[in-house]
């Protein structure tokens, strides 16, 4: 029995116990209402009241709804993004568009699995859609972060509250970019990690020596064969690599611009 000492929200003794008996030790207390019909689990000082199957699944269902929303949304900036990194006349309101609604896949994700921990087998389906659609989110995140933001950009981003995250001049001050109106329109340049881990068999260190060399992409896109071997670890194989893989996804977003 817990002391009666310890502070308790709750009325009822079940419960009252339970909140009690969590405070006191480290350990996951459920306390069951059949009266209720409510199950409360108890952690430290924090409570969760569990939902019906029905009602999760409605929550979910709508959830997925946005979420298919904000994914297209995503997919559309993000191609743009693309073709306009390989033309080199990238605006900070580009970069700010991506990342809005890539957050906001990620942070609809989040919420459906929240849900689906109580649904348990019955969420598989919901589960297997919420996967599709958030797959490979959260990495372009990083990488358009790292192109453009400080090292400080993902939490920044993250730490945004909703209303913020839809709030474009709030989320340009969040990652340190030019926030006057006149600004966003202003061109930046990427550092060219996304557009490098798009090359197979190119690792996380030649990266970072190739950016660091170089400094951007419109650098490294117009660097030579001779240039780009001057950097550890580039022989004339992987130069060749780098500049035959850049050039077809050049070519690549050409072609989608025309097609």
């Amino acid at each position: 029995m817990p002391k009666a000492t310890i502070p308790t929200s709750e009325t009822g003794t079940r419960h009252r116990t339970a909140e009690r008996v969590a405070r006191s030790i480290d350990v996951p207390v459920v306390a069951v209402s059949e009266a209720m019909a409510t199950i409360a689990v108890y952690r430290n000082d924090h409570k969760h009241t569990t939902q019906t199957a029905g009602w999760l699944i409605d929550r979910s269902s709508q959830a997925l709804a946005t979420l298919q929303r904000f994914r297209s949304r995503y997919d559309d900036a993000l191609n743009t993004l693309t073709r306009l990194e390989m033309e080199d006349s990238v605006s900070v309101r580009d970069v700010v568009a991506v990342l809005q609604p890539g957050e906001m896949v990620r942070r609809i994700a989040e919420e459906i699995e929240g849900h689906l921990v109580e649904l348990g087998s019955d969420g598989r389906l919901i589960h297997l859609q919420t996967e599709e659609l958030s797959q490979g989110v959260n990495e372009v995140l990083t990488l358009v972060l790292r192109d453009y933001s400080d090292e400080q950009g993902i939490a920044h981003l993250q730490s945004l509250p909703a209303d913020a995250l839809m709030d474009l001049p709030r989320v340009v001050t969040a990652l340190n970019l030019p926030a006057s109106n006149d600004q966003l329109y202003a061109e930046l340049a990427p550092r060219g990690y996304r557009m490098l881990h798009r090359l197979p068999q190119l690792s996380g260190a030649l990266i970072e020596r190739l950016v660091h060399k170089f400094g951007s992409l419109p650098e490294i896109l117009s660097a030579s064969a001779a240039e780009l071997e001057s950097v550890e670890g580039i022989g004339a194989a992987t130069a060749r690599h780098i500049r035959d893989g850049l050039a077809r996804l050049v070519e690549a977003s050409i072609f989608e611009r025309y097609e």
